[in-house]
């Protein structure tokens, strides 16, 4: 379960714009296929604040930066240092014509389960009537096909995880790290219930599901879960 809003402050006659967001997830992890004599998993949370520039650098040129300090923990024992993080990240977008840009940048970032640095490339396109696509990779893939006002059909590959801190009387080792990844693949649909409110339904496999159980830098364990199928379901407020 994850919910978040953003809201942008726009300065300059919109050479620059300021996005300022709040993030909430909750994992639930109750798999059968774990294997025997590993901790259970309980509810696993993660919250973020991001700020985001997005700044006209010229006509062709604009820069975005962010920074994103988050929470990502078990909520079990008293709060520390361990159980916050720092993400970050600036990327550099031409704009190729009024259908297509494209950029590339570098992001640190806890998206494969550890801090890592990260090469990152962003593009936007689109025909000018009902096909678009659009990326920031290695993150996520999308691409849409509009048939009608209010239907959007979409095909979507994601990679999502996180870093966590646990509670060392729960997992019965000094500092307790969880390590998250996952990659989605599989078809989409946006409906436009009205011009602020959207449903969104997904779908497809989930490929690939990586975790790993450290202690501080040490490896306690390693697995991954079989392929198998997901289905969500969301709504979006706004345009």
């Amino acid at each position: 379960m994850s919910f978040g809003g953003s809201y942008p402050l726009v300065f300059s006659q919109g050479k620059t714009i300021l996005v300022n967001e709040l993030f909430y997830q909750r994992r639930d992890f109750d798999y059968k296929d774990f294997p025997e004599g590993d901790p259970a998993l309980n509810h696993l949370h993660a919250a973020h604040y991001m700020l985001m520039l997005q700044q006209t650098l010229s006509e062709k040129w604009s820069l975005w930066a962010l920074v994103m300090p988050g929470l990502a923990s078990d909520l079990e024992a008293k709060l520390s240092i361990d159980d916050f993080n720092l993400q970050a990240a600036a990327i550099f977008v031409r704009q190729f014509s009024e259908r297509f840009s494209l950029g590339f940048g570098a992001a640190y970032s806890t998206l494969f389960g550890v801090p890592l640095p990260l090469p990152v490339l962003v593009f936007d396109w689109n025909n000018g009537s009902n096909l678009m696509a659009e990326g920031s990779l290695p993150s996520n893939l999308e691409f849409w096909y509009r048939p009608g006002p209010v239907l959007d059909l979409g095909l979507l590959l994601e990679v999502d995880g996180n870093n966590y801190r646990g509670d060392p009387s729960i997992y019965e080792v000094p500092n307790p790290e969880f390590r998250y990844s996952v990659l989605t693949f599989g078809p989409a649909s946006r409906i436009h219930l009205s011009q602020w409110l959207h449903l969104l339904v997904k779908g497809g496999m989930l490929t690939s599901y990586h975790f790993e159980f450290w202690d501080g830098n040490d490896k306690v364990g390693t697995f991954d879960l079989k392929p198998s199928g997901f289905l969500a379901v969301g709504l979006q407020f706004g345009r």
